[in-house]
């Protein structure tokens, strides 16, 4: 009966344009928690409208139509529903301060790699090959230019290609001039003596290096190519262990 009384005297219910409607009864704390215990933080007056978001046992979790930044708790029977209710239920003792704007989280990290990822690479890789190790060892564009090269230790090895692990062509002696016309890393392509091509490792000794290397002098002539020009025998010797050695060639001045 009085609750009746009350609410014919306090005339039609305002309208609302938004949902879960509410208008204060009296003057009342809105405060900070759902219970008397937290502090207050405004006093509404009667007839204001707020939103009902959250009810938690007695209290009431509202906000204010005028200033939708403030809201808090304040007691059931303060608040006058002006519509049906679709809020939720929350425990009072789960129940927290104001709704306030939270910041994005960030997505719990996952061990999962994207697919676009490649997995890491094993810490141990395999050991390449001794082969492929000497053939990663040289630039692999060489290098163009005429050079003059001189053996300067007792005997350097010529190679079928640019790999230590490549067949053995011939081995040549000290002094032994040839001539190169393409160069890879410490590799020199060079013209035999006795005909055909092959390469020279450049290699670090105890006393320097395996080979003396300048440009070649517009004006030399090595005396292999004398040698095609007049037709001579060829020379040949035998090493004890089979490979042919390279004649130790002179050279001489064009005339």
């Amino acid at each position: 009966m009085f609750a009746q009384a009350r609410a014919a005297a306090a005339g039609p219910a305002p309208v609302a344009a938004f949902a879960n409607a509410g208008s204060i009864e009296s003057h009342t704390n809105l405060r900070v928690g759902p219970g008397a215990q937290h502090g207050v933080i405004t006093v509404l007056a009667p007839g204001e409208i707020v939103q009902i978001l959250n009810i938690a046992g007695g209290w009431i979790q509202v906000r204010r139509a005028k200033d939708w930044s403030q809201g808090g708790w304040i007691p059931g029977d303060q608040v006058r529903r002006l519509q049906p209710m679709n809020v939720p239920m929350v425990a009072q003792a789960a129940a927290t301060a104001p709704s306030q704007p939270q910041p994005a989280r960030r997505p719990a990290a996952t061990s999962a790699l994207p697919s676009a990822v490649a997995p890491p690479a094993p810490a141990h890789p395999a050991p390449e090959s001794p082969r492929s190790v000497a053939k990663t060892a040289a630039p692999a564009a060489p290098s163009p230019g005429r050079l003059l090269l001189q053996v300067v230790v007792p005997q350097a090895t010529l190679y079928a290609e640019p790999d230590v692990l490549a067949p053995i062509v011939a081995r040549v002696e000290i002094g032994t001039e040839l001539e190169a016309d393409l160069r890879s890393g410490n590799w020199y392509h060079v013209r035999r003596t006795t005909g055909g091509d092959a390469w020279i490792q450049d290699e670090k000794t105890s006393t320097g290096t395996t080979l003396a290397v300048a440009p070649f002098p517009s004006d030399r002539r090595l005396a292999y190519e004398e040698a095609r020009a007049v037709d001579p025998p060829a020379v040949t010797r035998a090493r004890p262990q089979g490979v042919p050695l390279e004649p130790a060639n002179s050279s001489s001045e064009s005339t």
